[in-house]
């Protein structure tokens, strides 16, 4: 390992692995102007062929780092003196503005890497912006000509110029960059064109639907005009619609549609209806439409409402589908050499269903606590509860699928090994979410159809040995 490969492990912050890379790189063109070596000056030869300035000496740049660097951007400086200094200031300008953006992490490599890629656009911009302020502008008091109008050509350029410097750019320096590629034309000409092109935009998308303002009008009219006439005194309009009446409107209004003219249209179904008055007509037609409109809304309201209860209900049907409880026989030492020497095996039983509640506590209750005639303690029963969630284990293949269950807190004081004989598990069926409850033993595989809908659901059971350095029970 090289000694700047040894520097580089020691070195604590990120500051100075960035100072020893900095030194790598450009080790022959690096040089330190300050003690604290927070201030230096690179010199770096640009490789893009396309570099506009073509100066005899590399390119110097001085960069100081803050103190509360790189949470603080650094100062760029460029130094050479055969370049002009308007030129210098607007290349500093743009590149501080990138330093900026880097701000919170190490960026003197990175500002390095976009200035030699980006040299010559850089420099180009620059120029750009330099000859556009500089362009001779007439007196205020003189009267200016009149501009000429815009050719098909020097729209094609702004249109392309506007394109190729983006909004991001500060707004002086964009339309001064854009003026420069439209030749004849000045800032102050490219931007009234943009505004121009601008305004006709807007009127043409405001003129393009006038037709529904003025149907709004007519409508507005026509409804105060029946309005008017409603109110004149007719009796017959506040008397309640018979059957009669109502199905020879619904069968006139099939018959006349409303692509006919308005007026002409209502009189003919007022003609078909015999009793009622074209007002009459319209206004029952208005009131039907608005509450079948709010008959719509609220019927869409409460399937919605519905749906929404609905996936909440799966969600935390979902969430609680699965429990278990574990039955398992958990032998101690003493135990397991007393069974070797009688020469005894290990039985299993499963527990009675029908038995009673309180005989099992009992029974458990006298298994835990009593010894047999010869003085070894009994096989123990212990009965664990665990809920599907923070416990539930993530596959562990592509070829595991379902859920592995983890027992947390399981103390096994004194004991040498814990064997499942006997696992009772409450699931949920993936279709209609009906609890099933499902009981297996040792290696046990097997397929239980679903009560209610009848789907298949497939369970395997693949208890593990339980020691004192293990919490999965499979």
């Amino acid at each position: 390992m090289s000694g700047l490969q040894e520097a580089l492990v020691a070195a604590g912050g990120e500051e100075e692995k960035e100072r020893l890379l900095l030194l790598r790189r450009w080790k022959d063109s690096m040089s330190f102007l300050t003690e604290d070596q927070r201030s230096f000056c690179i010199l770096l030869s640009s490789s893009d062929p396309d570099f506009v300035l073509k100066t005899s000496s590399p390119l110097k740049l001085s960069f100081t780092l803050p103190a509360s660097y790189p949470a603080v951007p650094c100062q760029v400086c460029l130094l050479n003196e055969d370049i002009p200094s308007h030129i210098r200031v607007l290349v500093d300008k743009a590149i501080n503005a990138e330093a900026k953006k880097l701000a919170g992490k190490t960026m003197v490599r990175e500002l390095l890497k976009w200035f030699d890629n980006n040299t010559s656009t850089i420099f180009q911009c620059a120029l750009d912006v330099h000859n556009a302020r500089t362009q001779v502008t007439p007196p205020r008091n003189a009267t200016a000509p009149s501009p000429s109008p815009w050719t098909p050509e020097e729209q094609k350029l702004l249109e392309a110029a506007m394109k190729e410097f983006p909004s991001t750019m500060e707004a002086s320096e964009r339309w001064a960059c854009i003026a420069s590629k439209v030749p004849g034309r000045t800032k102050k000409d490219c931007i009234e064109r943009f505004k121009e092109l601008k305004k006709a935009l807007q009127a043409s998308s405001s003129k393009s639907q006038p037709a529904p303002k003025e149907s709004k009008e007519e409508e507005a009219k026509s409804e105060q005009e029946q309005t008017k006439t409603s109110h004149e005194g007719s009796s017959s309009s506040q008397r309640e619609w018979t059957k009669q009446e109502q199905q020879a409107l619904e069968s006139a209004l099939q018959e006349f549609p409303s692509s006919m003219e308005r007026k002409e249209r209502w009189t003919k179904i007022a003609a078909r209806v015999q009793t009622r008055s074209m007002q009459e007509c319209f206004y029952r037609y208005r009131d039907l439409k608005r509450m079948l409109e709010e008959q719509l809304v609220q019927a869409a309201k409460q399937q919605i409402k519905i749906e929404k209860t609905d996936k909440n209900q799966k969600q935390s049907a979902q969430a609680n589908s699965l429990s278990a409880s574990f039955h398992f026989t958990i032998e101690t030492e003493e135990t397991s050499r007393a069974k070797e020497d009688k020469g005894e095996t290990d039985s299993e039983e499963e527990d009675d269903d029908d038995e009673d509640e309180d005989e099992d506590e009992d029974e458990d209750e006298d298994e835990t606590s009593s010894e047999d005639g010869d003085g070894a303690p009994r096989s123990h029963i212990h009965y664990l509860d665990t809920q599907d969630g923070a416990d539930a284990l993530a596959n562990l293949t592509s070829h595991h699928r379902g859920i592995q269950l983890k027992l947390n807190d399981l103390l096994l004081l004194g004991v040498s090994f814990a064997q499942v004989s006997l696992i009772r598990v409450q699931c949920a069926c993936k279709r209609c979410s009906l609890n099933l409850d499902v009981k297996g033993g040792r290696r046990s595989t097997f397929d239980e159809d679903c009560t209610r809908c009848r789907m298949m659901q497939s369970f395997g059971f693949r208890p593990d040995v339980l020691h004192a350095n293990n919490n999965c029970c499979g």
